[in-house]
């Protein structure tokens, strides 16, 4: 059996939590996993900060709107975060984030170093 073809060793293991179903459930669990002090709320706030502070990264083109537009877009409770929240919470907290979307299985990974 070549190397490529052996199983897989390493297991992650880990843990469940109910996080509340209001469309922020991404933020609750960022908050629930890397500062339990913080709110979804203020999540949505530390991405709305960074949107506002890079103009140049943080463009129509890579937000798919206008970034004024984003920032009242994301600060709203009732819209679900993703890719976008992910890279700037991963190099807020400068922290390696992967996640799994449960229905497709699809995976987003960001890596801040």
């Amino acid at each position: 059996m070549s190397r490529a073809q052996e199983p897989c060793r390493h297991v992650l293991q880990g843990h469940t939590s109910k996080m509340p179903d209001d469309n922020s459930c991404l933020f609750h669990a960022l908050c629930h996993l890397l500062d339990p002090t913080k709110t979804a709320a203020e999540l949505r706030e530390i991405v709305a900060v960074a949107v506002k502070s890079d103009a140049i990264r943080w463009n129509i083109g890579t937000l798919g709107k206008d970034p004024w537009e984003y920032v009242l877009f994301i600060t709203d409770p009732k819209r679900w975060g993703g890719e976008v929240e992910l890279a700037i919470l991963s190099e807020h907290y400068r922290c390696e984030l992967a996640v799994t979307e449960v229905q497709s299985g699809r995976m987003v990974h960001r890596l801040c170093l």
